[in-house]
């Protein structure tokens, strides 16, 4: 097969010689790599039909290698990129899901505390319409920061007082004060008004506000109503 591509190509150096000596001026050299490109040509004619077929199924082989290689490296880029995109969206998920986890911790612990701080605000009611000895000391256990605060404000407070205001922030109306201490309604608005006083509230105001620097509380605010409900 070598051996016919040299053939072709002396036979075509031959013919382009003939062709440029005829140009110049010179028949005579011009004839003679003529008859020289006849006789490779006749030479070709004359070769077996499977020494043709093998040199055409070399290019043809060729041409499939060429092919075969450009499809093969198409290939390995649809692999690489496919490699990549796979780690993308693993990475992703990942994120997402460890995201995930991170949030229904945190809502699992919102839920306990919120499950933990209402027992306790059912617990410190329950002493206090039971008016128990233990109330305040309950009490300051679940808000610890409600008495320091009030006494900032007033350092005078009585133990009473602080009862008192402990009642009021856990929304008790005047009536419920009045029915879980034994005591008339009317005392228990007076006991307001005394402490209205002592906390520096105008009278003209329909309800009793501590500052917020010192009344906030686990994002509430502390609110002491003069009104009988």
């Amino acid at each position: 097969m070598q051996g016919t591509k040299n053939i072709v190509a002396l036979r075509d150096l031959y013919q382009s010689l003939s062709k440029t000596y005829s140009k110049n001026g010179n028949p005579d050299s011009a004839k003679i790599y003529l008859k020289k490109f006849d006789a490779i040509t006749d030479t070709l004619v004359s070769l077996s039909p499977p020494a043709i077929e093998s040199t055409v199924q070399e290019l043809v082989t060729q041409k499939e290698n060429k092919i075969n290689s450009k499809t093969r490296y198409f290939m390995y880029f649809l692999y690489a990129a496919a490699v990549i995109v796979m780690m993308f969206f693993l990475v992703l998920f990942r994120k997402i899901r460890r995201e995930r986890k991170i949030v229904m911790e945190k809502e699992f612990e919102t839920m306990i505390l919120s499950q933990k701080v209402n027992t306790a605000f059912n617990e410190v009611v329950q002493l206090a319409k039971k008016n128990d000895p233990e109330f305040l000391t309950r009490f300051q256990e679940v808000y610890p920061n409600i008495f320091p605060r009030l006494l900032e404000i007033e350092p005078q407070l009585l133990a009473s007082e602080l009862k008192f205001c402990a009642l009021l922030f856990l929304n008790f109306s005047s009536k419920d004060i009045a029915e879980y201490t034994f005591v008339k309604p009317e005392s228990v608005q007076t006991r307001k008004n005394r402490l209205r006083k002592k906390l520096n509230i105008s009278s003209e105001e329909d309800s009793l506000y501590l500052d917020e620097k010192y009344q906030q509380q686990q994002n509430s605010f502390f609110v002491i109503k003069t009104a009988v409900k």
